[in-house]
């Protein structure tokens, strides 16, 4: 029965997928699963796969959840009736990698959000989509103002001494 299935460790079942199966009968080596509203009998005879690239897998019934640097989609789409979720069990490197924190949470870094944690959390600013800063009021807006200005300042420094310093 589907109860008495495992897997080792870095190994999953696929036919186990979290985001759709409700529940789980059996009395014989038939197995009855229930996919939303609908339940369907099946001849099971469950296989382990290999823990995704990408992925960390506890084994046992466990699924799969993304190493850090990766992100995994837990969202589901309805047609109908029916509740499919095809890349559950799909992970992608995300740039940079510090984007996706991973873990059984599906993580995503610092002030990112979204797919591939790649959208501005609510209360956060991002300069160039690579440095994330959580809106601290006053603070938060002196800090960013000098970083800039620091910076202005050391392009302005290169521009004016490092021309005097070659022949054209």
């Amino acid at each position: 029965s589907v109860s008495e299935c495992s897997c080792l460790p870095n190994s999953y079942l696929p036919e186990l997928n979290p985001y759709v199966i409700r529940s789980n009968n059996s009395n014989s080596s038939n197995s009855t699963l229930t996919y939303t509203n609908r339940t369907l009998a099946l001849a099971w005879e469950p296989v382990c796969k290999r823990c995704p690239g990408g992925a960390s897998c506890d084994g046992g019934t466990s699924a799969p959840w993304p190493r850090a640097g990766y992100w995994g989609d837990t969202s589901c789409v309805r047609h109908g009736g029916a509740r499919e979720c095809p890349d559950w069990d799909v992970f992608v490197q995300c740039s940079p990698e510090e984007a996706c924190k991973g873990g059984m949470g599906f993580e995503c870094g610092d002030g990112r959000t979204g797919r591939l944690c790649s959208a501005v959390k609510s209360g956060w600013f991002n300069i160039g989509s690579v440095f994330f800063f959580e809106c601290n009021g006053a603070s938060g807006v002196a800090g960013t103002t000098f970083a800039i200005l620091a910076t202005m300042m050391v392009w302005l420094s290169m521009n004016t001494f490092s021309p005097s310093n070659y022949d054209a």
